[in-house]
């Protein structure tokens, strides 16, 4: 038991906070703060900023120009396809178009305050 609580106390002080920035690039303004996550590495914090910038292109749902797999499947053609389209050949078009609209970064985490945007707040107005 003792040797377990070392393990884990050991793994706590390797995490490390990160500044998480998400969104869509283009006229939506690419990616914005969002929040301060703790995680084990850089890339467990990219993998939440990724995944965060993914569900806020489907969340528009084919609004603002932003491709549907719905909207693939009808019209083949205009991303390469044809009628012999597999399900996953109209996923991987619809993957590469959430690619090119999707924006996400991470920041280490310093400590020191972040305002609204991520950027370090000294507390003076």
């Amino acid at each position: 038991l003792t040797k377990r609580l070392k393990i884990a106390r050991r793994e706590v002080r390797k995490m490390k906070k990160f500044k998480i920035y998400y969104g869509l690039g283009g006229s939506f303004g690419g990616a914005k703060f969002s929040h301060i996550e703790e995680c084990k590495d850089k890339y467990e914090a990219e993998e939440i900023a990724y995944g965060l910038a993914w569900e806020e292109y489907e969340s528009y749902g084919g609004l603002h120009g932003l491709t549907s797999e719905a909207e693939i499947r009808e019209n083949l053609e205009d991303y390469g396809l044809d009628e012999t389209a597999t399900e996953q050949d109209i996923y991987e078009a619809y993957q590469e178009e959430v690619l090119s609209w999707i924006a996400y970064r991470v920041e280490e985490w310093d400590g020191r305050p972040v305002d609204e945007d991520g950027m370090v707040y000294d507390g003076e107005e």
